[in-house]
């Protein structure tokens, strides 16, 4: 992997703006869209947005048929042009809001943005999640599933506890060396 420095480093830290994330945009998904009605095959473009591109699933649809075609967005920007499900806007304080896909206004997921630590507790809590609420096995679970996914969080807790023990030696290492830095 790469050597000393080579991560992501937070704003703070190098004086720059953080990166942007997925949620600080509107997101217009094109999968809802058509889940709720709003557009319906035929639809070539939404006005002031973008075009839609309309693709066959490959299900085996009749030939002829629309309801196996899957709705995609061809991103606005003219020197991008790239097939995406979800569309990234922007309102500016005047004129028309902007929107582009997640490459071109180089936005990043949330969660990448989050330290070891910060992950291996969302695999955690998401491995326990699918346990169900108790100490029991849920109801027409399997017995072998609930034994996998019982391991399967065990490992997750291990990580995370790992993960946690590393992230405070290298915070008392660093204290350490303030320490002797300004000889207090």
């Amino acid at each position: 992997m790469g050597g000393v420095g080579s991560g992501r480093q937070p704003a703070w830290l190098t004086g720059s703006p953080s990166k942007e994330t997925t949620e600080d945009y509107f997101a217009l998904d094109i999968r809802e869209a058509k889940r709720y009605g709003l557009i319906a095959p035929g639809f070539e473009e939404l006005p002031g947005i973008a075009r839609i591109e309309w693709i066959t699933s490959g299900f085996g649809a009749p030939q002829g048929s629309d309801c196996y075609l899957r709705p995609w967005f061809r991103c606005p920007r003219k020197e991008c042009g790239k097939r995406v499900a979800i569309l990234y806007g922007w309102i500016p304080d005047t004129g028309a809001p902007s929107w582009a896909c997640r490459t071109c206004r180089d936005l990043c997921y949330p969660v990448e943005m989050g330290n070891r630590v910060e992950r291996a507790g969302i695999k955690m809590r998401k491995r326990r999640a699918r346990l169900g609420p108790g100490p029991e096995k849920p109801k027409r679970m399997r017995h072998d599933t609930f034994v996998r996914l019982g391991h399967q969080y065990l490992q997750a807790v291990k990580e995370y506890n790992e993960a946690g023990r590393e992230s405070i030696a290298h915070h008392l290492k660093q204290m350490e060396q303030e320490r002797i830095k300004f000889d207090l």
